[in-house]
């Protein structure tokens, strides 16, 4: 369970292209993929060495089977380059919930 997601193709896209933001709000996303982004957001969104070596853990770790995040405030899922799901559940205060069954 983390707070922002981790950059996907799939999620970059949906925000960048299809909604127009001025940055993808994820963690991890390349460096040459945030060129466009003003100079502030490109700093704030910097992945340091830290965050990138916890995306690693994560996507190679086999007791991990899912990443559970929101931050973006609509309900998104997209795989991980690993393979393993990634659900963005949209805000609460929006009127939505989410319920996911464990097995």
């Amino acid at each position: 369970l983390i707070h922002v997601p981790l950059h996907t193709e799939a999620l970059y896209n949906r925000m960048m292209f299809e909604m127009k933001r001025p940055c993808a709000y994820l963690a991890g996303t390349p460096g040459e993929l945030m060129r466009g982004y003003e100079e502030y957001r490109r700093r704030q969104q910097r992945p340091t060495e830290f965050d990138l070596e916890f995306i690693r853990f994560v996507e190679e770790a086999p007791e991990i089977r899912a990443v559970l995040s929101g931050h973006l405030h609509f309900t998104f899922d997209s795989p991980l380059p690993s393979g393993k799901p990634q659900l963005c559940t949209a805000a609460g205060y929006t009127g939505e919930a989410r319920e996911i069954v464990l097995k």
